[in-house]
């Protein structure tokens, strides 16, 4: 299942997959900046506002149910701030993981 996702200028809707019942907006923000190939490090955050109840997430800890539809829109960053989206932590853990994968079925 998914949610549906579109930035305010868009025509269409995209899907992004969510595992269970629900995704986190902190989630749903990482799956947007990667699909969009926004890069790591941005000098802006989104918005993400509910189409059908205009309601807006603004806890990143906040779970939206699969099969709603959102309006993103980007939200400059204060001069000079950058919000990274992606640690290196979680990046070196990925890494790990592809690696062990590949000498496992390799």
């Amino acid at each position: 299942m998914s949610v549906r996702f579109k930035f305010k200028n868009d025509l269409d809707y995209q899907p992004i997959p969510c595992d269970g019942f629900h995704i986190s907006v902190r989630d749903l923000k990482r799956s947007i900046i990667r699909s969009k190939k926004f890069g790591k490090v941005t000098d802006f955050d989104l918005v993400v506002t509910n189409s059908q109840t205009n309601q807006v997430y603004l806890d990143d800890n906040e779970l939206i149910s699969k099969n709603t539809t959102l309006i993103v829109q980007r939200a400059p960053l204060g001069e000079g701030k950058k919000k990274v989206w992606e640690d290196e932590t979680s990046i070196s853990a990925s890494i790990a993981m592809a690696t062990h994968s590949v000498t496992m079925s390799g």
